[in-house]
């Protein structure tokens, strides 16, 4: 005998053990079903409507549980934002004293603030940095544009 006859053999015994408990399963699934399918309209979209209420419910508690996880991580953090506040703001009321001393540290100061803005604006800003070179593409493009309107008439002469 082969053996996968054997193995055919055992999921045979196994069948017969377990068809008494299945045949229970698919009496009473049929049943069910057949319960479903007497209701009249109104309690079936009543159920499907709790069904999807119950689907919908859980990716919004996962939501809601992630935004109240990061909001206790901010709450942690705050106490350690505020002590580091509370720190820069001796260090920026020295800093004032010293620029009220003397009004040139202001000036440059100030001038090396605008410098900073405008480098991050051109740096991080496209609108900015294209605003900045349209005139000069403008110029060169008039430049290029007669430049070959001139050769064009050269051409035909």
């Amino acid at each position: 005998m082969p053996p996968w006859a054997r193995i055919e053999e055992l999921a045979i015994s196994f069948g017969e053990i377990l068809m008494p408990a299945i045949r229970q399963i698919v009496t009473w699934v049929q049943g069910f079903v057949d319960k479903l399918n007497s209701m009249d309209e109104g309690t079936k979209n009543t159920i499907v409507t709790i069904g999807l209420l119950a689907a919908a419910i859980g990716p919004v508690l996962i939501i809601i549980g992630k935004v109240v996880s990061a909001v206790g991580s901010i709450m942690t953090f705050i106490p350690t934002l505020i002590g580091g506040i509370s720190s820069i703001g001796g260090g920026l009321s020295a800093l004032w004293g010293i620029l009220a001393a003397n009004p040139v540290t202001l000036v440059i100061a100030a001038i090396a603030a605008l410098i900073a803005i405008f480098v991050a604006l051109w740096n991080n800003c496209e609108g900015y940095s294209n605003g900045v070179n349209y005139p000069k593409f403008r110029k060169s493009r008039v430049k290029t544009g007669a430049f070959f309107h001139v050769q064009k008439e050269r051409e035909m002469e």
